[in-house]
């Protein structure tokens, strides 16, 4: 689920509209990204989006 999540910002689609598409709250979505920055120790936004952007491009 994290994964899905980071995959989906890589693509550019905000909180909200991840949270639309998936039938989640806002509030989810931010919980799955703290939860998937911490299991993959990512400090920084910039850190999830470039892990994001590797995980698409494998």
């Amino acid at each position: 689920m994290e994964m899905t999540i980071l995959l989906l910002l890589a693509e550019g689609l905000t909180n909200t509209q991840i949270a639309n598409r998936m039938f989640f709250t806002d509030n989810t979505v931010r919980a799955l990204c703290r939860s998937a920055h911490a299991q993959l120790g990512i400090d920084s936004p910039d850190q999830a989006s470039d892990y994001a952007a590797y995980l698409r491009d494998v």
